[in-house]
């Protein structure tokens, strides 16, 4: 089982993608389209209102980089009654220093033949995109499936075309709010192991946000699974008005330690630490699965300090200088059931760090959550073992 594939066993198990998996049985198009139950644009947008006030872009405008510093990702805005005082939730992030969320929006949200689902769910996203802004942040609109897109076997073609009109509408509905602060994520962790075949589908549906929202900045990504070695071979696209995504969860034995439902099952080791010592790795391997010996192995001889996780996102950040582009990291994260909190704490100080010296922006999975961030928020910084404090998210 890949890495790859450890990182789509967590995102399937996430509470949010089983409350919307219940009723996501539905396909994104089809015969009976009922597109007029999709209003084109939220509340909080004044009658007739454009963001628009000039030529588009043609380059990230500089004021962008600096909202897309720091971010967390929000997974359960779309459940129902989980947060009840929204807007004291976006105050607090603002206080500690965030300055945009990333909301995971399902593509069935805005398929024409709409899920019975679908108005809750698009009522509490304009609420949560409204109060957001209200509140001084950002919002990155992450298109991000929790299920198949499509049955096997599907032309690739069809489902861009699918895609790219799930794109219009959901572009469509947000581009008349502030330009600077709606961002669009084009797909999280697309899954086609062929680069060509991914750049092609990523240049339509590029084209189909821009066909409603010319002014707003896209992100973008590689695949397979948006990582930053993927990142590295792919050719930019020609609209410069992009920044540039990847994932990191280096190393998963670490950052997954305690997952039950991970593949494979990470369950059976808890207290790892960071950096890794001989003493630690041992007693942490006579309780773990055979299966995680080796694995177990490699991490006490190469994770002894942060040397590898520069050696993973060096590369990514050399690939944007040379081709002149903006990065950001749009998931990272720890498992927070089983892993030591001064461990915690130490790989998520150095992974900020190494992002940072490397002017490549952060979205911290997750705020609530198995990853969560919350806890430690409101904790402050206090303590060296917060996640505030290695994140250098301290509320004054």
């Amino acid at each position: 089982m890949t890495v790859f594939d450890r990182l789509r066993s967590m995102m399937l198990r996430m509470d949010f993608a089983a409350t919307l998996l219940a009723a996501a049985a539905l396909p994104l198009a089809g015969a009976h389209a009922q597109s007029h139950a999709i209003r084109p644009v939220p509340a909080c947008v004044p009658h007739g209102y454009s963001a628009s006030n000039g030529p588009a872009p043609t380059e990230v405008p500089p004021g962008r980089r600096a909202v897309l510093a720091r971010g967390v990702n929000v997974t359960d805005l779309l459940a129902a009654d989980r947060y009840p005082d929204l807007e004291a939730t976006f105050r607090r992030l603002r206080l500690a220093g965030i300055r945009h969320i990333r909301i995971p929006v399902p593509p069935d949200a805005f398929s024409d033949v709409p899920p019975p689902w679908q108005a809750d769910v698009l009522r509490r996203l304009d609420h949560s995109v409204c109060a957001a802004i209200a509140g001084g942040l950002a919002v990155v609109i992450d298109l991000h499936p929790f299920r198949p897109l499509g049955p096997e076997g599907e032309p690739l073609q069809t489902l861009t075309t699918q895609l790219a009109e799930v794109w219009r509408r959901l572009a469509g509905r947000y581009s008349a709010l502030p330009a600077d602060k709606i961002f669009f994520e084009v797909l999280n962790e697309p899954k086609l192991p062929d680069i060509h075949q991914w750049e092609a589908m990523q240049t339509q549906l590029v084209a189909a946000i821009r066909s409603v929202a010319p002014d707003n900045t896209v992100i973008a990504t590689a695949s397979p699974w948006s990582t930053a070695a993927a990142l590295t071979a792919m050719t930019p696209l020609s609209d410069r008005n992009v920044v540039y995504t990847f994932h990191f969860y280096t190393p998963m034995i670490f950052t997954h330690q305690g997952a039950t439902w991970s593949l494979p099952n990470f369950g059976s080791i808890g207290g790892l630490v960071f950096p890794a010592n001989s003493g630690n790795v041992a007693a942490v391997s006579r309780r773990a699965a055979h299966g995680l010996l080796a694995d177990l192995d490699t991490y006490g001889k190469d994770f002894r300090n942060a040397d590898p996780i520069a050696a993973e996102i060096q590369p990514a950040a050399d690939w944007a200088k040379r081709n002149g582009t903006i990065l950001m990291v749009t998931e990272f994260g720890v498992y927070d059931k089983a892993a030591p909190r001064p461990a915690r704490a130490a790989w998520l100080a150095d992974v900020r760090r190494e992002l940072e010296s490397n002017d490549i922006g952060w979205t911290i999975w997750e705020y609530r959550g198995g990853f969560g961030i919350d806890s430690d928020l409101r904790a402050g910084c206090s303590t060296s073992a917060s996640a505030a404090t290695a994140l250098h998210l301290c509320a004054p």
